[in-house]
Order: structure tokens, then sequence, then C-alpha cells
């Protein structure tokens, strides 16, 4: 797979030492190289499949289906009056079938032919109810459904961190790296290569960025190409800031100005005696914290630092406002927010907070939520 960037420094990393021994003539009369490793960031701007492979890695995790339900049953409710943009089943259970809340669904073969292929956020859901965003291209029409069958799917797959106590598997897959500079005809080999920081950063009036930090164990050089079948680049848009939803408390919010997000694997590397590479890469605590801020236009924010209350972010990232747009879908359910600090200059007063995520310990196959610290759906991964 070729890989988009804005830029890579991955290189070798070579460890270094001196003697200190005084000599007579007062110069070092030894330097040798010690353990040798790669390092180096890769900094692109975030897309839909682009980075899915080391997003998968820092997770421990594969990108898989979600819920999908074909509810056989006439009277289904779509939207009616005493319950708007919820579509409501009379038999089994939306649970049962997977969704969770912060999902993304379509719906296919409604006789409110008006609903089928839109995307919905599933913001609220119980086994019969099934409750979606507010936006402007998220409204569903009312009716009552008479078709015999009505589809609901989760679009794309999504990513969760495993969990070996409910039959997960944690995965801990490396990669091979290849710089290639043709007009040199020279080319280099990293290998072990796994991500262990991925830094995201949303902004209004920028692209959104993802830096990752990678790091291996060898290097290698040659003339010729190494990969010459690579697949092309994902060819999808960037997202940007401003387009798509940031959910806060259960609430749309316009008044996050930026937000940062870094997602560690804890990985660890130790030297051996005897080798000049290190044997492995080993994975850690993955640890989710970040920062935003914010306009200061009332004390909920506030309230919820000093009281250390359970919040949730969903970030819906789509490539542009239209019916149906491709989308980087990001959600985690259980964020403390650490500190509140305002600048108070002369303009609008505004607010930085610092959050830490955390497991969602009470999610799992039966409940509304993913028991994943965040989960992140990607629309084009198919």
């Amino acid at each position: 797979q070729q890989l988009r960037r804005v830029s890579s420094t991955l290189g070798p990393d070579i460890a270094s030492f001196r003697s200190n021994e005084i000599q007579p003539d007062r110069q070092v009369h030894t330097f040798r190289h010690g353990t040798q490793m790669v390092r180096g960031a890769l900094r692109g701007e975030l897309s839909p499949l682009t980075y899915k492979d080391f997003f998968g890695a820092l997770w421990g995790g594969s990108f898989a289906a979600g819920g999908t339900s074909s509810v056989v049953s006439s009277g289904n409710t779509l939207g009616v009056t005493a319950a708007p943009n919820k579509l409501v089943r009379t038999t089994g259970s939306w649970i049962t079938d997977g969704h969770k809340i912060g999902d993304v669904v379509v719906v296919g073969s409604s006789g409110v032919t008006a609903n089928n292929g839109k995307y919905l956020r599933v913001v609220a859901l119980t086994a019969t109810d099934m409750t979606f965003g507010g936006s402007a291209n998220e409204l569903i029409a009312a009716g009552t459904d008479t078709s015999a069958t009505v589809t609901v799917a989760m679009v794309g797959k999504k990513l969760t961190s495993p969990n070996p106590a409910a039959s997960g598997t944690i995965l801990d897959p490396s990669y091979t790296v290849e710089h290639f500079y043709a007009d040199q005809a020279i080319h280099e080999i990293y290998s072990g290569i796994k991500p262990t920081t991925a830094r995201l950063n949303f902004a209004p009036n920028s692209l959104c960025t993802v830096d990752f930090d990678l790091v291996g164990g060898g290097f290698a050089t040659g003339a010729a190409q190494y990969f010459t079948a690579a697949s092309d680049v994902a060819t999808t848009d960037a997202t940007v800031g401003i387009s798509g939803v940031l959910r806060v408390q259960d609430t749309d919010v316009a008044t996050v100005t930026g937000m940062s997000m870094n997602i560690s694997g804890g990985h660890t590397t130790d030297p051996v005696i005897g080798s000049v590479f290190v044997p492995f890469v080993f994975p850690g605590i993955i640890d989710v914290s970040g920062s935003m801020t914010a306009y200061f236009k009332d004390a909920t924010l506030f309230n919820d630092v000093i009281n250390e209350t359970d919040i949730n972010l969903i970030l819906w990232l789509t490539l542009s406002d239209a019916v149906n747009p491709d989308f980087l879908m990001l959600h985690a359910h259980n964020v403390i927010l650490n500190t509140n600090t305002k600048d108070d200059g002369p303009k609008a007063i505004m607010q930085s907070l610092n959050f830490q995520c955390k497991k969602y310990l009470t999610g799992g196959a039966t409940t509304a939520y993913d028991d994943s610290t965040v989960v992140m759906q990607d629309s084009k991964v198919s």
C-alpha cells in the first residue's frame, strides 16, 4: 500500500557512547555505536481508509462489521410525532442485533422511501427504540412502515480494542516500510515497524491531521524499488473541522474551537547484550487523552470538571455537507475533564479543558455501548 503523507522522518536511530577515561593528551580515544533501532514520525491529513492499519495496530484490533438488523414486522414506526427522529420496532432487539450508540447506520427497504439510503447517527438506543441525531441530513420522515422487511445496518466497519475476557483477541502487528527515492534509485527498508502514538488534531479552518510516531527494529538499503506492486494510495478527501458534528455530553455543540486527541500504545523497547538490534517492540497500556478549547457560555463544563462527571465525546467527520457523505467517526463514552482554565482577554472568553478517556466498563455485547476506550468507524472500510 502506498501511503499518503505530509512528511515522513522515519530513519535509523543509533545509540552511541564514548569513553570517559582521562588520557594524558586530554582527548577522546574511544567512541562506539550501540543498539540500532528505527524511529520517526509519519504526518498525514486524516482521511477515511488511508491509515486503517496503523490505527488498528494502536487499538490492538482490526476493523469489523457492526450491527445489522432485518426487521420482519409490520407497524414499525418511523419518526412519529410522539417520538421524533426515532425508529421503533415491535419485535426483536436493536441491542441484540449488535447496534451501539455512536454508530452511523443506513436504512434500507423501508416503505417510507425518503428514509432509504440515508446515513443516520445513533444517539440513544434501547431494545426497541433507535434514536438518531438531529442535524439537517439526519432528519427522517415520519410514517408507519408497511414493508415486509426493513434493514438497518452499520455503514462501513469499526475499530474497537479487543477484550480477552469477552473472547476477544489482542493483535500486535508490525509492518515493513519503504522509502524509495526514484531519482537516485535508492530504497530504504525499515522492518518491524509499529505505530506507538497517534496525535490527532481538529480545527475549524484547516484539514484534520494525524501524526504517527513509529518505532522498529531493523533497516537496510538497496538500489531498486523493493515493493514494486504496492496498491495505489487511497483517493478519499481529507476531513475538515467544520464538516460534520461534534457531540459533547449528549448534546450537539457548535462552541468548541479546537480539539486534539493523543492515542498512545505504551510501547517499550529494551536492548540486549550480543545484538545490535532490539528483539521486539512491546505494547503496553493504551492511553487516550486530549484537550479542547470552547467558548465560555455557561457553567456546564466547569461543573463537569469539579464534579468528575463522566461525559461522552462523539466526533463525526464528514467529507462534505451533502447527504450520505463518506466519513470517519470517533466516539468515547467514558471521558473525564481534568482542567478548566479561561482566557479573558479583549474577546470572547475561551475555556481550555484537558480530558482523559477511560474504558467504558459497563459496555459490551448485551448493552448499548462498546466496551472500548475509543471507537473509530470508517465508511470506506469494506
